[in-house]
């Protein structure tokens, strides 16, 4: 939740999906256990922060200016 406060780095929070090339949407849930996945399948010397979704090219919902603001000050 973009509400909630985090103040460990060993945290990982997935606030929203993504949309695909075709139009399909990825909701938060699904995008969740993606997410899991290939957190789970990476080592310790694999970093995640410049990952990028095979064929995703939105995220979806879009935050606007505000809720970016706070979800990152939120951690």
């Amino acid at each position: 939740d973009a509400d909630t406060s985090y103040n460990y780095e060993g945290i990982s929070t997935v606030v929203n999906g993504y949309t695909l090339s075709d139009g399909t949407n990825v909701d938060v849930k699904d995008a969740t256990g993606y997410f899991a996945g290939i957190s789970a399948s990476a080592d310790v010397a694999t970093s995640l922060t410049y990952f990028e979704v095979e064929d995703a090219v939105s995220a979806y919902p879009k935050f606007d200016n505000e809720k970016t603001i706070k979800a990152l000050d939120a951690g």
